[in-house]
């Protein structure tokens, strides 16, 4: 067994190559003396460590060692092995070979017309390192000379945190033109990055693969930048570049081998050049693919994984198919691994008495592989926790960073026990492999498949804080700061805070006014467009935002940022080649005045502007969408087929009853109150209106009125002081029309203007005193209209064959037989529940389910149980749910189906409109009450 622990760590472990420098420790035990001797016998230089004289002349007399010395009389071991002299070419030519990124990278900072820099250079001698510090002074070429701010590192911080007090902002002066004959750039710095590796550069290093921070200079580190003046043939003016810059607004930098890379993709945030595109994206990869070599279903654990690495890693290893635990330093973040990035498990490690114990509860099998971001407790934690023949990917050990002395990690005999490989890497190692890393990455962000958090930090002043939070844990992902502000007209902008995850029934109260401020301008290189918003949709699948969310296919709402949702909006500025300033779009907006969109492939381009703008938040947007994917492409509908839609008079039911009856189907609908159900009011304000609004707006002189209150008011005799519904229901009938100037508050101020009533305001809130006002309206708009009262919403306003308020059956099973004495072929399930219980056992043999939507489920902590789903194998239903944004490659063939119906009046849309963003809270909440009819929308301004 010693022999072959020796032959298969020596060469199938180390790969060891002839002249490399070997160090064995315990070396003349019973696997020690063979590894020395296999080194030996390939050629290589070997010291060995013992404890006593006697085993040391063992191994230099018998085994033939170089050199060996005695452990137990050496002081200080670091010193001992830099005794030797090879040792010292060992580590030399692996700080040489580091050297291609961070010690060959100059970053200059230039301050009276002078400049100083440092460069490692190796003399021909290998058994020496030589050290070259040169100062160049440097007549400046002439050129644009502007302030520059900067973050100064004041001094060498020691086995404490960093404090901001450690840095200090000042500001210089800078020359916008590269020396003459010095191979480099001038940049304006747009990003800068902060990363943990940073905290070490703030020591006094000696023989790291870094060097330190120099007191007095900006703090140097990985930045996205804009090319403004070249002396190097590989970069132009105009070119975005990312790579190690100084913590300034400006800087030279000497471009040599890998100190920059030119970006070439920019329709992605640019931002992610510090991050998932950047050197945390690159290390994240190397880590998992080249070091791992991972496969399909193994378990992966990452530590720090909500950070600018971890995440990444997390999302590699579930696209290869493995099973993903993180652990993180708060609930924010433990929420973030598992809603928005897709960890199957993560942990707030902070909260866990037994680190080990936690490991044991996500993995009782154990950890395959581990990507290593903190080491100490944790680290020695995962090591009894490793699988047989698992791997471990050094990439950095936080929590070491700010001690003097490193802990000490105690279970390294499990790397033996369970034949652990683990290995450290560093990232500029392979900076080759950058080409093939965005082949595979750049699709998977395009496609959604990747997601990434960041957190920006604005300006420059603000970098000190935002790099002492990073080891504190402060940041929640990649932790940014933007350079220099984008220049553009800045505005107020109201916005709809959402507060905090809701259970049960959601309050207006968890939703908040508040009033920022925005920048009407892309930030330079961004994908993105700035919109002023003009209509906001409230849609039943925002209720499962609110909640913290756990796989779902939505990620939740962010505590303490506006709610998003879907809108129309115009472009004010556009980064994106594919829109321009005064385009309209509809797609995914947050609920504010004006919005930043960088996620640009969502939004669809307005193109038929004949209709209603709020159109595009219901008819001709996601609503729209969905009722036709579900209908058409779901249901597979025949003409005569029977057709069930439940909350049928939303946004959705009641484009797919109206789709169903053009195709020739019988069609029923449920809707939940007397007034989705009445539809008179709607009705004949409309029909009497479209034939009659010219000549009512041009007959002013006409002082007739037909004071006379119809029989139709009747059926709202029980609420003689309190008219909403008939006045939200006239509202409804006329915002729809498409004569742009006609809404009810101009039909208010027509008729106050020919009748002399009293003034009134109409709102959602208000209560209606004045009945003869509300008689004399209805006076107009009915006369010569005699209809009958009680007539449905669905069935005259959609065209529905029957329709009923599910809230007056005692028996949904009965009802629907009543209405479907044959079965149902197609039910268009938006509501779930006791609803579809009821529908399964009255569907017909092969009948078709499209799920919607389980709006009765969507307040519940717990969803209600469906018991009837036996139904589906008896009668061979197929029931599938659907999402609409996998059918958005139909949206040009959808608005080819239904705009010529629109316009020939084959099909009718109604829309409650609240007025203004302090409505909004209100409107979302009144939808999961039902005290919505038709689609909710909220208008923040005319376009």
């Amino acid at each position: 067994m010693p022999g072959m622990t020796a032959y298969a760590g020596f060469y199938e472990i180390c790969s060891p190559k002839k002249g490399e420098n070997v160090f064995i420790s315990a070396a003349s035990g019973a696997v020690g003396q063979l590894v020395g001797q296999f080194a030996k016998l390939l050629g290589c230089y070997v010291v060995g460590s013992a404890g006593t004289q006697e085993k040391i002349e063992l191994l230099k007399n018998k085994f033939r060692f170089y050199e060996a010395l005695k452990n137990k009389e050496e002081k200080d071991l670091d010193a001992a092995l830099k005794r030797h002299k090879k040792l010292d070419k060992m580590l030399l030519l692996s700080y040489n070979f580091e050297g291609k990124g961070f010690p060959r990278q100059t970053c200059v900072s230039l301050s009276d017309r002078k400049t100083h820099f440092t460069k490692n250079m190796l003399n021909s001698t290998p058994e020496k390192k030589l050290t070259r510090t040169w100062h160049i002074f440097i007549t400046m070429a002439e050129g644009e000379q502007v302030k520059n701010k900067q973050i100064i590192f004041k001094d060498y911080v020691g086995g404490v945190p960093p404090k901001e007090s450690d840095m200090v902002l000042q500001t210089g002066t800078m020359t916008l033109k590269v020396p003459q004959g010095v191979k480099g750039v001038v940049v304006k710095n747009l990003y800068l990055s902060c990363d943990p590796y940073m905290r070490t550069r703030m020591r006094k290093l000696q023989g790291s693969y870094v060097e330190s921070f120099t007191r007095g200079s900006p703090i140097v580190g990985f930045g996205v930048a804009k090319v403004l003046h070249s002396g190097d043939p590989n970069f132009k003016e105009g070119d975005l570049v990312w790579g190690m810059t100084g913590w300034e607004e400006y800087s030279l930098i000497i471009t040599t081998t890998e100190t920059l890379f030119k970006i070439e993709h920019t329709d992605v945030p640019l931002s992610y050049y510090t991050g998932l595109l950047g050197m945390p994206g690159i290390t994240a990869y190397v880590g998992f693919y080249e070091i791992y070599d991972p496969k399909k279903g193994e378990k992966v654990f990452i530590s720090a994984a909500s950070g600018a690495v971890g995440q990444i890693v997390g999302q590699f290893a579930k696209l290869l198919g493995c099973y993903v635990v993180g652990s993180a330093g708060t609930k924010e973040k433990v929420d973030l691994l598992k809603n928005k990035f897709g960890f199957d498990e993560a942990f707030n490690y902070k909260e866990e008495k037994y680190l080990s114990v936690a490991l044991k509860r996500y993995f009782p099998d154990g950890i395959d592989v581990y990507f290593e971001n903190v080491g100490g407790v944790m680290l020695d934690a995962v090591l009894v926790n490793m699988r047989l023949r698992g791997r471990i990917a050094f990439c950095g050990l936080i929590s070491q960073y700010n001690r003097e002395k490193p802990e000490g990690i105690h279970n390294l005999n499990c790397l033996i026990a369970k034949r652990v490989r683990a290995e450290g890497f560093l990232v500029l190692d392979y900076y080759h492999r950058y080409p093939k890393f965005l082949d595979m990455v750049l699709p998977y962000i395009k496609q959604g498949k990747i997601s990434y958090v960041e957190d920006i930090a604005e300006g420059l002043e603000s970098a000190p804080a935002a790099l002492v939070g990073l080891f504190s844990g402060r940041n929640v992902g990649k932790q940014n700061l933007t350079a220099t502000m984008v220049e553009g007209e800045q505005v107020k902008n109201k916005q709809i805070i959402f507060k905090d995850y809701v259970s049960g029934f959601p309050k207006e109260s968890d939703m908040v006014l508040k009033t920022g401020t925005m920048v009407l301008k892309v930030p330079h290189g961004v994908k993105g467009v700035v919109v002023k918003n003009l209509y906001l949709s409230c849609d039943p699948y925002m209720r499962s935002r609110m909640r913290d969310l756990r796989g779902s296919y939505v990620e939740p709402f962010t505590p303490g940022s506006p709610v998003v949702g879907y809108g129309v909006a115009k472009v004010l500025d556009s980064g994106d080649p594919n829109f321009k300033e005064g385009d309209l779009v509809w797609g995914m907006t947050g609920w504010e005045e004006y919005s930043l969109i960088t996620a640009t492939e969502t939004l669809f381009k307005i193109q038929h502007t004949d209709v209603p703008l709020s159109y595009y938040t219901g008819l001709l947007g996601m609503p729209g969408m969905t009722a036709y994917a579900g209908f058409y492409e779901i249901c597979s509908p025949k003409k005569g087929e029977s057709v069930f839609v439940s909350a049928a008079s939303g946004a959705v039911g009641q484009l797919v009853g109206q789709f169903a009856k053009l195709l020739g189907c019988y069609v029923v609908g449920s809707a939940g109150t007397k007034e989705k159900v009445s539809a008179m009011i709607i009705y004949c304000v409309q029909k009497k209106w479209r034939a009659s609004s010219n000549s009512a707006m041009i007959n002013r002189n006409n002082s007739t009125v037909h004071s006379t209150l119809p029989s139709y008011l009747s059926y709202f005799a029980k609420e003689k002081t309190c008219n909403v519904p008939l006045l939200r229901a006239l509202f409804y009938g006329l915002v729809e029309l498409p004569i742009s100037c006609i809404t009810f508050r101009w039909l208010d101020f027509a008729y106050r203007a020919n009748f002399g009533c009293l003034d009134f305001v109409i709102s959602r809130k208000q209560v209606v005193q004045n009945d003869s006002y509300i008689n004399n309206l209805l006076s107009f708009c009915f006369a010569n209209s005699p209809l009958p009262l009680k007539v449905d919403l669905l069935k005259n306003k959609f065209g529905f064959d029957e329709a009923f308020n599910y809230k007056e059956e005692k028996d949904l099973d009965a009802a629907l037989k009543r209405y479907f004495p044959n079965g149902i072929d197609i039910y268009f399930e938006n509501v779930g529940g006791e609803m579809l219980d009821a529908v399964l056992v009255n569907m017909r043999l092969r009948g078709r389910i499209a799920v919607c939507g389980l709006i009765s489920q969507y307040n519940l902590e717990k969803p209600e149980g469906v018991h009837n789903l036996f139904c589906l194998i008896t009668k061979r239903v197929r029931m599938e749910g659907f999402l609409v944004f996998d059918y958005y490659h139909l949206y040009p063939k959808f608005l080819e189906t239904v705009l010529p119906y629109i316009k020939e009046g084959k099909i009718s849309y109604v829309e409650d409109i609240a007025e203004g963003l302090e409505s909004a809270p209100a409107a979302l909440v009144g939808l999961f009450s039902g005290r919505n009819v038709g689609k909710q929308v909220v208008v923040v301004a005319k376009e």
